[in-house]
């Protein structure tokens, strides 16, 4: 084997990347909105991140973030969940509902010229849900179908038996409910969580793309101001 040394490739000076600037707004109850104008494509994201995630689920009650999440998909006070679809539709986005151990983010994103009334339908998810009584059984099925899927993957397993043995007690340490949680959850105290961990504060509107910045605040302020 050659025992020849090579030269080292010269390595380019790094070019600098700018971070685009962002603008940050008090819009009312004390709901921030950050709001980054960058892109060339004109579509706009939004997203409504409200504090409250599985760390913040009361004991015995692991999952109930997500049927919470499940219900946010059920549309409205005013709309159900087919016409809120259709109306989200018709200005060219989506319905998506996420979390994690903190938080929970309502998002779509959207031709930037529907952007304000996007925000207003998102807003609309986030402040009035419909939580219908009739879904109860069904989300909790889904759920329970969920919980026994996971249940037989090794992935699943290792990662739940990790948590339990790094963080014990802490809401961090369960991540699988027992088949007898699912079915103790109620439409009741899913609202109940979502009502107490969301306005105010525990609100942050970020709206990325291009958009017009005023447009955005203008709908902010009419569709977020006084939650909380």
């Amino acid at each position: 084997m050659s025992t020849a040394s090579y030269p080292r490739p010269e390595v380019t000076p790094l070019e600098s990347s700018p971070l685009p600037d962002r603008r940050i707004e008090t819009i009312g109850s004390g709901i921030k909105a950050t709001l980054v104008n960058a892109g060339v494509v004109p579509v706009a994201g939004i997203r409504i991140v409200v504090r409250a995630g599985s760390a913040d689920v009361p004991a015995g009650q692991t999952w109930l973030d997500r049927l919470v999440h499940d219900y946010l998909r059920e549309g409205t006070e005013e709309l159900d969940s087919g016409s809120f679809a259709a109306a989200l539709a018709e200005l060219g986005g989506s319905l998506y509902v996420s979390g994690d151990e903190h938080t929970t983010t309502i998002s779509t994103e959207v031709p930037s010229e529907n952007a304000p009334a996007a925000l207003k339908l998102l807003a609309s998810v986030a402040r009035t849900p419909r939580f219908p009584a009739s879904a109860a059984e069904r989300l909790r099925d889904d759920l329970e179908r969920t919980r026994a899927v996971v249940g037989t993957q090794p992935g699943w397993l290792a990662h739940a038996a990790f948590r339990s043995e790094l963080y014990g007690s802490h809401p961090y340490g369960t991540v699988l409910p027992a088949q007898a949680e699912i079915a103790g959850l109620t439409m009741e105290a899913a609202r109940e969580f979502w009502n107490r961990r969301a306005g105010g504060s525990n609100v942050r509107l970020m709206v990325a793309g291009l958009f017009d910045a005023d447009a955005i605040l203008e709908a902010a302020t009419e569709s977020l101001s006084g939650w909380g």
